[in-house]
């Protein structure tokens, strides 16, 4: 990742300004779809569920904690003895997240994908 001197309020700064470009350009989304993810350190924001990239604020960047993001690939195949894989993998990102503004916002069900990426901002986007 860049620079480890860069504060956490200018990451999430920046996260949310790249997912408003990104977000109003036609181009890369259609109707404000897409996921957007910005890492520093053990934390990620991730776009929560059901928000528009191009209006975003930093309320609605969801913290979560990386480590419990990723050890979901860990626990996968008792996700698969045990149950729904779906309903596990929503279950284990929701216990993931950090002091959430609400009780029911959710993180994108892409987010271990975005923990998986190294770049320190993703912006996943669903173009026309």
């Amino acid at each position: 990742m860049e620079n480890s001197n860069v504060k956490p309020e200018e990451i999430l700064r920046e996260f949310v300004r790249l997912s408003n470009e990104f977000g109003r350009d036609p181009k890369q989304v259609i109707a404000g779809g897409g996921n957007s993810s910005a890492k520093c350190g053990e934390i990620m924001w991730v776009k929560a569920s059901g928000k528009s990239m191009a209006e975003m604020g930093p309320a609605d960047a969801l913290k979560m904690n990386l480590p419990a993001v990723l050890a979901v690939l860990d626990e996968a195949d008792a996700a698969g003895a045990s149950g729904d894989p779906d309903e596990f993998l929503a279950a284990r990102l929701m216990a993931a997240r950090v002091s959430p503004p609400d009780p029911s916002v959710r993180p994108s069900i892409e987010t271990v994908l975005h923990a998986l990426m190294p770049q320190r901002y993703v912006m996943h986007t669903h173009p026309e």
